[in-house]
């Protein structure tokens, strides 16, 4: 076949390397964020494992959504009252429609972990993930 190639006038032989270039191209299925959450996702049993030792097992989840909290506030406290509020996008983006006290309210109140951890930021994801890892080891 490369006889039959070699043979034809450069122009045709440069055609034929562009269009089998371009059938070869690696087709881009996943946007660079939904491909950073897809490998984040994953470190949440990770995670758990990391407080479970760290915590000797005692309330380690709840130590768990507290971290995932306080990182996806920024380390910033959640202060309730009118001294100190602040929450951070991230935290409004997992509950839609509340106010800023509702948020607070509702992080008190009950448990929201698995809510949380869909809507961490991957790079945050990574981040808490490191944080137990520096713990631990």
């Amino acid at each position: 076949m490369e006889s039959l190639i070699d043979n034809l006038p450069i122009d045709l032989q440069r055609y034929i390397y562009d269009m089998v270039m371009e059938v070869r191209k690696p087709i881009t299925v996943l946007s660079v964020d939904l491909k950073h959450d897809i490998e984040s996702y994953s470190l949440f049993p990770h995670i758990v494992h990391n407080y479970r030792i760290m915590f000797n097992g005692v309330d380690h989840m709840g130590w768990v959504e507290n971290a995932i909290i306080n990182i996806m506030n920024d380390h910033r406290p959640i202060g309730l009252g009118e001294l100190y509020f602040y929450i951070h996008q991230d935290l409004r983006r997992a509950f839609p429609g509340l106010t800023d006290e509702a948020i607070g309210r509702e992080l008190i109140e009950g448990s929201h972990l698995h809510r949380l951890w869909r809507y961490m930021p991957p790079k945050k994801r990574v981040d808490l993930y490191l944080e137990s890892c520096e713990h631990v080891f």
